[in-house]
């Protein structure tokens, strides 16, 4: 709701101030009025008008459904008792977007037709007055209106107005087809409605305009699937839409230019119940969810967990069986619950018209800022520097035990925060499920996606006697621990690299002047923190501990606030187009073929499979020969665009790979996650098949 009061806002504020920009400027807009026959003259009680608009070139004026602002024109006939008008024939509107909203109107000339009725018997001539009202918009917005006056006419010795002739052809080109009952079906789910049974198309390019302002998402592009039996259209609520409508209505365009245009309006039937209705399919999305979850623990965005998981597994070796059982039991619990608060998150984004996905977090460069600074801390301590006392991080065990939950909850917890930026096999299919299903199947995926992550340690209390194969421990413990502080550096060099492609070179500066403060700060802390000091000491080394981390971490988020925006993100690279849907929608029109990588900095799988199968003379070669356009959606921040692209895909989540291609009818073709040369030539070649 605050988004769309916000809309609101804009919109009333822009409408408003501009009425003064409006005075003595002159329309932007010039109407005339005609009629079928000359001098309006009725014929069997009827008499055919067309108001023509004549907009000036950058300028728009709205359809009866403006989209997510604006107001259509309005006719207020002053018309004498016993005469009435009929409906407005609304041509196809063009779909506008500005600043993130879609409107829908239209540019250039138009022509709105009606009709007026006329009494049984009515004899001679008699003034009608008809005032126009429209709203006219570019960057600003100006109200405008005229008053036109003619005289309707009973006269029968009258000619045929040849200017009704581009009426006439303005009507032909924006003839729709008209689907009803007999032909298609509509169905309700708690989302959206299903359309079933639409025609085949001749080009997969397509939209819907729906005929009532309100109900459906603007954005969102509707989900056309096309098989042999029967074709489907999935059209999505607005997200502040509560009801369920009675009927749908509205234009389906699709083709070159909108060459098929087709009318819907029926109502809908029996409402379904979404597709949580399928047990089966519920089953096979949860058991896809365990599946990446499994698969994420080899994953290479999980590198910088991995020491805290072997680090726990050689634990083991020194621990009870009861011991072992508890680690287990609170490093799962941590991950769920881990993956809780980023459901419950998620889902409040959402509500709130947030559009986000999959590792969202990585895209904001204050949380990689801390992320970078806690990992430093941690590889500080694992190189010796100075110790943690009772952290999670400590190799001896206090005797009540409460160390070693904290640890093993802790470690839950950082397992699922660097875990996020990337997407296992399987992932991408569940993620991309929750895009349409209510709050509880939600978490019900990311809960077996949790479970999923953390069945390796669950072998432990299902099979203990794995324990007798641990390790025994030793002096090479100490060695082990000071490797994964190394692991942790190189961590932190990958996480500075994807703060640089956010931020721009100026940050670094300022991070290595907070990572210099913080290193003086673990090196008082393993200095005067020890046991044989006296408490005050202890205490003040951690409070200045405490406090030139923190200090570190603020100097380089002013930093980053203070110095110039960078638009490295933005550049397009060798060989690769910056992805825009409008380019990608024209290339479609011109029957060329596409391939989309929708990456980020913060994947690691991301930069794995460009590295290794987008990159070399080979693939581009490849991609050359087959006159295939490239095209890379960059997720490093924050991109509406690129976050509708994905949904559009059933994806909120990256990596995702597209090959769309004519010979396909465009149906997408989603290769897998993980990539070799030879995986993309072969489902480029095939198909997908």
């Amino acid at each position: 709701m605050i988004n769309r009061f916000r809309v609101t806002i804009i919109f009333l504020t822009i409408f408003y101030l501009s009425i003064a920009g409006a005075i003595n400027a002159g329309n932007r807009v010039q109407v005339e009025i005609l009629s079928r026959n000359e001098n309006f003259s009725v014929i069997q009680n009827k008499i055919f008008i067309a108001l023509k608009f004549t907009i000036t070139p950058g300028w728009h004026i709205y359809w009866k459904n403006p989209g997510d602002s604006g107001i259509p024109p309005k006719i207020k006939w002053n018309l004498p008792e016993g005469f009435s008008y009929g409906e407005i024939q609304w041509p196809a509107p063009e779909r506008i977007e500005v600043a993130g909203l879609v409107n829908y109107g239209f540019h250039d000339e138009i022509y709105l037709v009606t009709n007026l009725s006329a009494p049984p018997g009515f004899s001679g001539e008699i003034k009608v007055e008809s005032k126009i009202e429209w709203l006219v918009c570019r960057e600003s917005c100006i109200p405008e209106d005229t008053t036109i006056t003619f005289t309707i006419s009973s006269e029968k010795s009258v000619s045929y107005n040849k200017k009704w002739n581009n009426v006439e052809n303005f009507l032909s080109d924006h003839s729709t087809v008209l689907l009803n009952e007999e032909s298609i079906t509509a169905s309700a789910t708690d989302s959206s409605v299903i359309v079933t049974g639409l025609p085949d198309l001749v080009d997969t390019s397509y939209y819907f305009f729906p005929s009532a302002p309100g109900i459906f998402d603007n954005l969102r592009k509707p989900v056309l699937s096309e098989n042999d039996q029967e074709n489907t259209l999935e059209i999505f609520y607005d997200q502040y839409y509560s009801g369920k409508p009675e009927k749908i209505a509205g234009l389906f365009l699709s083709g070159k230019n909108n060459s098929e245009k087709f009318e819907i309006n029926i109502p809908l039937i029996e409402e379904l119940k979404n597709e949580t209705a399928s047990f089966y399919l519920l089953v096979i999305i949860l058991l896809s969810a365990f599946a990446g979850g499994l698969i994420l623990n080899i994953m290479p965005c999980v590198l910088p967990v991995l020491s805290l998981k072997v680090f726990s597994i050689l634990k083991g070796g020194q621990s009870t069986k009861s011991e072992i059982f508890s680690r287990t039991l609170y490093y799962t619990l941590g991950i769920l619950t881990a993956f809780w608060i980023l459901t419950a998150l998620m889902l409040l984004l959402k509500s709130g018209g947030e559009q986000i996905g999959w590792g969202f977090q990585l895209q904001y460069p204050q949380f990689v800022i801390v992320l970078i600074f806690f990992f430093f801390v941690f590889a500080l301590n694992l190189l010796g520097l100075f110790e943690a006392g009772a952290s999670f991080t400590r190799i001896s065990a206090d005797k009540k035990g409460k160390s070693h939950k904290a640890e093993s909850f802790l470690s839950g917890l950082l397992a699922v925060v660097v875990a996020t930026p990337c997407t296992a096999p399987f992932m991408g299919t569940a993620l991309g499920f929750t895009l349409t299903q209510p709050a509880w199947v939600t978490a019900l995926v990311f809960t077996f996606l949790g479970l999923g992550l953390a069945s390796p340690f669950m072998l432990f209390v299902l099979f203990p006697s794995l324990t007798r194969y641990m390790p025994k421990p030793g002096n090479w413990m100490e060695l082990f621990k000071n490797l994964m502080g190394f692991l942790l550096l190189a961590t932190i060099i990958w996480l500075i690299w994807v703060l640089e492609k956010q931020t721009g070179g100026e940050t670094l500066t300022y991070l290595f002047a907070g990572l210099l403060i913080t290193s003086l700060g673990a090196w008082i802390a393993g200095k005067w923190n020890q046991p044989v000091k006296k408490r005050i000491i202890r205490w003040t080394a951690i409070s200045i501990f405490t406090l030139l981390i923190v200090s570190g971490v603020m100097i380089t988020i002013h930093g980053m606030n203070n110095q110039s925006v960078t638009e490295t993100a933005k550049k397009s690279e060798d060989g690769w187009n910056r992805f825009e849907q409008q380019k990608i929608d024209n290339l479609i029109n011109k029957n060329e073929k596409i391939f989309i990588d929708f990456t980020a900095a913060w994947c690691l799988s991301c930069q794995v499979n460009k590295k290794t199968a987008l990159t070399g003379d080979e693939i581009d070669n490849f991609f050359q020969e087959n006159e295939i356009h490239l095209f890379r959606a960059d997720w490093t921040k924050r991109d509406t665009e690129i976050t509708r692209a994905l949904a559009s895909y059933n994806r909120n989540s990256v990596p995702l790979y597209v090959f769309l291609t004519p010979e396909n009818n465009y149906e997408p073709v989603i290769l897998p996650e993980i990539l070799t040369k030879e995986i993309v030539t072969d489902y480029i070649l095939n198909k997908g098949e």
